[in-house]
């Protein structure tokens, strides 16, 4: 298995209010700025990262995807603007 959270760092101080996906790892809480979710489960490989919308439905906001290996951690970074955010995959020590 593999232990993920998401930190948003958003400069403008941005919310993600209805839940982030990676793989299985599902967070289904608002994520305001400044804020790092608990550590979530998911199986080792390859994943976009999506975001819920008010609707329910999961979009993909990440351009490509990210690997991670079993038995590791990872911060997964968000940061930027509403307009312009991009993603960083952080190995925790």
């Amino acid at each position: 298995m593999v232990s993920v959270r998401f930190e948003n760092i958003m400069y403008d101080h941005y919310v993600f209010p209805y839940g982030m996906m990676f793989g299985d790892a599902v967070f289904g809480g608002s994520l305001g700025y400044g804020e790092t979710t608990p550590y979530l489960e998911t199986s080792p490989g390859a994943y976009p990262i999506l975001a819920r919308r008010v609707d329910g439905q999961w979009v993909e906001i990440s351009e490509g995807m990210f690997n991670v290996l079993g038995g590791l951690s990872y911060t997964i970074l968000i940061f930027g603007t509403v307009e312009r955010f991009t993603f960083q995959l952080k190995e925790d020590l």
